[in-house]
């Protein structure tokens, strides 16, 4: 694991295959965070798998997960409920796992039109709020290359699930 020049770590693992060391290593970069939210990518096939990981992040480092979903999000009011989602988040000490991350942080078209634009606030806005808090967010994907470049950028781990 290497500095990500944010203050904290940067890994990617292109396979999960020793979870217990990586779990381990995430228990300990989440015990040491105290500021400057910590971001996740679980990168796989749809299964069990990725939301089994979370909750073992979870239980591991003493906090509770909150599962979100996009559905849970009206398309014209996104920013304000992501915001008060990391609010109760940071209030509970929460890991926030967002399974298919990427109906709500996809990567934007080509197109410049209001919808990209909107979407480039969002996740502006989650990303600041994120860094704003010593919150957790695991973004659970197919592929990393369906996430928001910016997004994938930020985050400090990249871990793939087989």
């Amino acid at each position: 694991m290497s500095n990500n020049g944010r203050g904290g770590f940067r890994t990617t693992v292109q396979q999960v295959n020793r979870p217990t060391a990586v779990l381990e290593a995430l228990v300990a970069e989440i015990a040491r965070h105290e500021r400057g939210g910590l971001g996740v990518i679980l990168e796989g096939a749809p299964s069990p798998g990725r939301r089994a990981f979370a909750e073992a992040l979870a239980d591991a480092a003493g906090r509770s997960l909150r599962v979100v979903e996009a559905t849970e999000f009206d398309k014209r009011d996104r920013m304000r409920a992501l915001g008060a989602l990391l609010d109760e988040a940071e209030a509970l000490g929460a890991i926030l796992f967002f399974d298919e991350a990427d109906a709500l942080f996809g990567t934007r078209t080509e197109t410049a039109d209001a919808h990209d634009r909107f979407t480039e606030a969002e996740i502006g806005y989650f990303l600041k709020r994120l860094d704003e808090t010593e919150g957790v967010a695991i973004l659970a994907t197919a592929s990393r290359n369906a996430l928001d470049e910016i997004l994938v950028r930020y985050m400090q781990a990249v871990l793939s699930l087989g």
